[in-house]
Parts: structure tokens; C-alpha cells; sequence
């Protein structure tokens, strides 16, 4: 079973107040104090007393107090729960998720049980593989100088990512949002002009790039069929997920920018060929957009192989670590599963 679903942007998932209490299990202090005061929305629970701080269509942020302690949670709502139905089965078949059907207040994210225990894009940084990309020159390099403004070259490399995954999908509206996330990260002494002006992505763009960028990207986009952004892709045959950056009916697409280090490197060529197995799709492609390069290969039956018995090896030695101290029940569900 291969499938997938709808997952918040990374930097959203770890910024944010919420997000910090999450990750330091804070003790009741009056900042805390202060945000549960704030807060309209108080349950009293099978005697737990919650917050909601932060809510919408998918996600419940909630806070638990227990005297002078705190516990965050990441609670989803019914309709993100019914949208996933499927999904949450299958954890529940697993034993990755242990409450039967939605039960409010104690049903969290998929990514929390999926990220815990399935193998995600590492997954063969040891595998000894080599391939051969066929290079191809699309579109002329793009001039990024104005961006020297963000100092850490990772951060203008994810921001380039959202600027072209907008291109592609216009409903992939998080590039502004993301570059404000990076205030720590800016030399404020070298902002563009006007930079202050933009309110969304499509202002960005205008600013930061040359008037061919956008037609730089097009012609990029214009190589596939059916190109979009991707979401979050489960495989629970092989009990892996990924993340990849484009998807197409042919093609997993991942875009790199680094300006100095090898595109087709072996880090890079790895994480593709993982996200292939993990989409189940023969053909690969590192878009390298700086200087408008794609480099393309298609996965051998052989190789194909060589990589599922790699994965379902590791598979089987994660599986066995995570359940073989639990009761007779799971152990039974691991020898079920393996043989």
C-alpha cells in the first residue's frame, strides 16, 4: 500500500510558541500562564484539563496542565481523521497507532506515528550504488545576487524551492511565511530596496529575481507531464516515507540549489532513488535551477531489487527493535508480519 497525505511545511512544524513548548515540555511559568489566559478554548477531558492554543480545519495544538506541569499535544480534528481514515487503519493493524477509530483529545497527527517508526530519506546513505544521470542544460542560469541577504545557504536554498514550487502550484503559497521564519538568519544590513513593501510570494519573486525567472521555471515545468507538488508519501509494504519535492506520473523530481557542492553527488542520487521505491515510480530527475540543469536517470529492474532488499532488511531488523520488548500480543503481530 502506497499512499499519501496532506503534511504542514517543516519550519512550521518547529516554529512557532506552541512548537517550543512542544519540544521543551516546559514547566507551568507565567509566559505559559499567560497563553492559557489568552485562551478561549478550555476542556475538561476524562479528567484532563486542556487547552486548544492554536486550532484550524486539521490540526489541534493543545496544552494539558497537571498541577505545576505542562503536556503539548498535536490533536487533529474528525475531518482531518475521516480525510485519512485508510491510513489510520493500517497504523491501527500495525500496532503503530493504538486507538481504535477517532476518539477526540487523544487521536494526533499521522506524522507523529509515522515518523517514529517508519525509515525515512537516510535510509540508504550506506547502500553501495552508482549511477550515471544523462545531464541536460533547459533554461540559462538564474541570477540569485539578491539574495545574499540570507546568510545561511541552506535557508536561500529552500526559499528558491518555494519561489519555484509556486511557480508550479500556486496554491504552494508558504515562500513569505518561510522567509520570515528566518529572521535570524538575515543580514539586515544588506536588504534589497523595498524589500519591506512585499506582503506574499508573488512580490518576492519580483523583487529578488530577474524578470526571466519566472519564464525560466515554465520552461522547466513545461519538460513534464502532469508536474505537482507533493505531499507526505507512505509505502507500508516497506515501511518507509518520504517527503519528495515534485511528483509526476513518471517522475519523482527533487530540486537541489546548492551553489558550490556536486548536484549529482552520491547523498543527492541516494535520497532520489529512496523516494522512487518509495513512490513506486522508475524515474529520476535532480533539477539543479541555478544553473538550469536536469539530470535524469531511469532505475534498472536490477537496481530496483538491489534497493527493496536493502530497505525490507532494514525494515524487518527496525520493526523487530520497536516491538520485541513489548507483550505476547505484538510479538505475535511481528512473527505474523515478517514470516
Amino acid at each position: 500500500m502506497i499512499t499519501n497525505f496532506f503534511i504542514e511545511e517543516s519550519y512550521k512544524r518547529f516554529c512557532g510558541i506552541f512548537n517550543e513548548l512542544y519540544s521543551k515540555r516546559k514547566k507551568l511559568d507565567e509566559d505559559v500562564s499567560k497563553i492559557l489566559n489568552d485562551c478561549e478554548n478550555k476542556f475538561i477531558y476524562n479528567k484532563r484539563n486542556l487547552y486548544v492554543v492554536e486550532n484550524d480545519d486539521n490540526f489541534m495544538n493543545t496544552i494539558e496542565v497537571k498541577g505545576k506541569n505542562i503536556s503539548c499535544y498535536k490533536y487533529i480534528t474528525k475531518e482531518y481523521y475521516n480525510s485519512y481514515k485508510n491510513i489510520y487503519d493500517k497504523l491501527f493493524e500495525l500496532n503503530f497507532y493504538n486507538t481504535q477509530g477517532y476518539k477526540q483529545f487523544e487521536t494526533e497527527r499521522l506524522e507523529l506515528y509515522i515518523f517514529d517508526n517508519f525509515r525515512g530519506r537516510n535510509t540508504l546513505d550506506d547502500l553501495d550504488i552508482k549511477i550515471e544521470f544523462i545531464k541536460e542544460q533547459i533554461h540559462e542560469k538564474i541570477n540569485i545576487d539578491k539574495l545574499k541577504f540570507i546568510k545561511r545557504n541552506e535557508q536561500k536554498g529552500v526559499f528558491i524551492d518555494y519561489c519555484i514550487k509556486y511557480i508550479i502550484n500556486n496554491n504552494y503559497n508558504y515562500g513569505f511565511e518561510y522567509l520570515m521564519s528566518c529572521n535570524k538568519s538575515i543580514d539586515y544590513d544588506n536588504l534589497p530596496e523595498n524589500l519591506e513593501d512585499c506582503k506574499n510570494i508573488n512580490d518576492l519573486i519580483n523583487l529578488l529575481f530577474e524578470k526571466e525567472f519566472i519564464n525560466k521555471i515554465l520552461k522547466f515545468k513545461n519538460k513534464f507531464t502532469s508536474i505537482k507538488t507533493s505531499e507526505c508519501y507512505i509505502n507500508f509494504d516497506l515501511l518507509i516515507y518520504g517527503e519528495p519535492d515534485l511528483i509526476t506520473d513518471n517522475y519523482i523530481i527533487d530540486i537541489k540549489t546548492s551553489e558550490n557542492k556536486k548536484i549529482d553527488s552520491k547523498k543527492n542520487y541516494l535520497q532520489i532513488l529512496f523516494y522512487a521505491i518509495l513512490a513506486n515510480k522508475k524515474n529520476i530527475c535532480l533539477y539543479d535551477p541555478i544553473n538550469g540543469d536536469l539530470y535524469k536517470y531511469e532505475l534498472t529492474n536490477d537496481i530496483i531489487i538491489k534497493i527493496k532488499n536493502y530497505i525490507n532488511k532494514n525494515k524487518i531488523m527496525k520493526y523487530t527493535l520497536l516491538h520485541i520488548n513489548k507483550n505476547n500480543i505484538k510479538k505475535n503481530i511481528i512473527k505474523n508480519y515478517i514470516f
